[in-house]
């Protein structure tokens, strides 16, 4: 388990289902930009998060999409202002030293935690989607 920073702030105590908002560039991004994520679990020196959007319309106009992943509309969910789906198929590990240096610099938001309900919801949009490969989906579901 990592150690704490010299702030005392330990990324590896970030509770499951936590939302966390910190900059995050996907490869071949120019910058990072601010994302938001779930952490599911701790593995080693990562805290294994699934991406939250807050672009719907892919999920709300098509039926299937929707199946595979936990929708809260706004206001629904603390975490989220507006219309967010979580998606259990665009899973990303991060690893606790970039959490730390985001926190370090003040960019890291931790915004709560997940309602009650989020477990039941993932693990069945997980079953649901057709996006998400076999090995991810039993990853994901080994966590809830």
């Amino acid at each position: 388990m990592p150690s704490p920073s010299l702030s005392g702030f330990d990324p590896s105590a970030i509770p499951q289902f936590s939302v966390i908002s910190l900059p995050y560039a996907y490869q071949g991004d120019p910058q990072p930009q601010l994302k938001r994520f779930v952490v599911i679990s701790h593995i080693q020196e990562f805290a294994f998060c699934i991406k939250a959007t807050s672009k719907v319309s892919l999920y709300i106009n098509n039926p299937q999409m929707l199946a595979g992943c936990v929708l809260y509309r706004a206001g629904e969910c603390d975490c989220f202002e507006c219309d967010t789906a979580v998606q259990p198929d665009n899973q990303v590990p991060i690893r606790h030293a970039d959490i730390s240096s985001s926190h370090e610099r003040g960019e890291l938001q931790i915004l709560g935690t997940m309602p009650e309900d989020f477990k039941e919801r993932l693990r069945a949009a997980a079953n649901n989607s057709f996006r998400i490969v076999p090995r991810e989906r039993n990853r994901l579901l080994q966590f809830l």
